[in-house]
């Protein structure tokens, strides 16, 4: 039966035990074929010995893995998206935005302004939001936000005072948004900033 030649093991051809005629053929036995592979390819051979293991500088390498998980590989990644508001309601397609769209597991409202002339109480809604990171409601409303605008200076500019506080929610796949404004405005200059927070690995 052919032997397989083991990941990790590089096979030693002997040029006397190729077959006449049938240059770059091997028909050897697993004790002519195998040997171990020397390499400082960490990615083939390295295996985490513990939080105790030393690196070549001597340091921990503990500290390094959790260096890189901090900066490089974190669990979460915060994006901030900008959205045009260009009618009563509007629909943002959010694949077109360049990041993953496919394990989002938090939504809050960064800033925005609305053009309204008079003094209002806007109410945002998005229903694709699950309604666990909404504003609770007697009727179950997806609510972000309830922002009251004044006429006067610089009236419509709003931000949101509560960033701090995190709600996360089971990984969905949020490839768009239906932002609702009541009342409705003109739309002329009008935006809304979002922050998503996306989980980067499988659960």
């Amino acid at each position: 039966m052919e032997s397989s030649i083991q990941v990790g093991y590089v096979p030693i051809i002997d040029p006397e035990s190729t077959s006449s005629g049938s240059e770059g053929e091997y028909e050897g036995s697993d004790s002519d074929i195998s040997q171990e592979l020397l390499t400082s390819n960490v990615g083939v051979m390295y295996e985490y010995q513990g939080q105790d293991e030393r690196l070549l500088d001597q340091r921990r390498a503990q500290e390094h893995i959790e260096f890189r998980n901090k900066y490089f590989t974190p669990d979460i990644t915060r994006h901030n998206v900008y959205c045009k508001i260009t009618a009563t309601t509007t629909t943002i397609d959010l694949t077109k935005f360049g990041f993953n769209i496919d394990r989002v597991i938090g939504f809050k409202l960064i800033k925005g302004y609305l053009g309204i002339a008079a003094l209002n109480r806007v109410t945002i809604t998005i229903p694709e939001i699950p309604y666990i990171a909404c504003k609770k409601n007697e009727d179950c409303e997806h609510i972000i936000d309830i922002v009251s605008i004044y006429s006067g200076s610089n009236p419509q500019y709003f931000e949101n005072k509560n960033l701090f506080r995190d709600i996360f929610f089971s990984p969905i796949k949020l490839s768009s948004l239906t932002i609702t404004i009541d009342p409705g405005n003109d739309g002329s200059k009008d935006f809304l900033e979002f922050e998503i927070t996306i989980l980067n690995r499988s659960f």
